[in-house]
């Protein structure tokens, strides 16, 4: 019954156990498709709609998107839980600016270059190890990382508009490489093992940090950082200190609220 609203602009079939999509191939109007958490693997009835702006395949069975070729309206694309390893077909795609590949565990990340105007993009539980093949990805202003194999983060200091930046549950020890990204406003780094936080010192515009789970001793560079408003920093040396030194958690007035309040406690 579907097939015959041929002048659908937008169709919705979230979580109904579906498997097969041929019908959509009748909808050549569709600009929004939401097709996540169903049962789907052949998705080559989407080379028929060539209008697609944004496109969610999450969490199916899909191994191919070759039939993604030539979308060159798709600007919003969701293809995480699947197992999915090629993405080179996005090169065919000039305006897509979001990406999510999170949870192809054998995902070729060197093709994501191919979309040079990303301005969004979560690689989470992707099996990344180094982010150096993201590193000419100079548009991104939110990157999701969490849950790979990095330990450095070099790689992002082309970046420079990067406002968000996720890299939870990863090996990361240092966190060089964002010192000069001013325009950060949200960072989880929680659950590595990062020791030294003067990377972050002039990093003013932090509203949102999660720290928790590393090796930190000092919070010292973290205190011009005003802005902070929601801070964590549990399950960390300086977390469990009997009387917390002052010289590494200080309590001036002059220091982040956030901070002071964290050592005052």
């Amino acid at each position: 019954p579907i097939g015959g609203l041929t002048q659908l602009h937008a169709l919705g079939l979230y979580d109904t156990d579906l498997k097969d999509v041929s019908f959509v191939a009748k909808l050549p109007l569709l600009e929004d498709l939401i097709l996540g958490t169903n049962e789907i693997a052949d998705v080559k009835a989407l080379a028929a709609l060539a209008k697609l702006k944004r496109l969610d395949l999450s969490s199916n069975k899909i191994t191919d998107i070759s039939s993604l070729a030539n979308k060159e309206e798709l600007s919003v694309l969701d293809i995480g839980s699947n197992s999915i390893s090629s993405v080179g077909v996005l090169k065919t795609s000039p305006k897509l600016v979001n990406l999510d590949v999170s949870n192809n565990v054998s995902l070729r990340h060197a093709e994501l270059l191919s979309s040079p105007g990303l301005e969004f993009l979560d690689v989470r539980k992707t099996g990344l190890t180094d982010c150096a093949v993201l590193s000419d990805l100079v548009k991104l202003r939110e990157l999701v990382m969490a849950q790979n194999e990095l330990s450095q983060i070099n790689c992002l200091a082309k970046m420079s508009q990067l406002t968000l930046l996720n890299v939870q549950a990863n090996k990361i020890a240092s966190l060089s490489g964002i010192e000069d990204h001013k325009g950060l406003v949200t960072l989880i780094a929680s659950a590595n093992a990062i020791v030294d936080l003067s990377p972050l010192a002039a990093l003013s515009n932090i509203e949102t940090l999660n720290l928790a789970g590393n090796n930190i001793v000092s919070l010292v560079p973290l205190i011009n950082l005003m802005k902070i408003s929601s801070f964590r920093i549990t399950a960390n040396p300086i977390s469990i200190m009997e009387g917390k030194n002052k010289t590494s958690c200080p309590t001036e007035e002059s220091v982040s609220p956030a901070i002071r309040s964290f050592c005052q406690s």
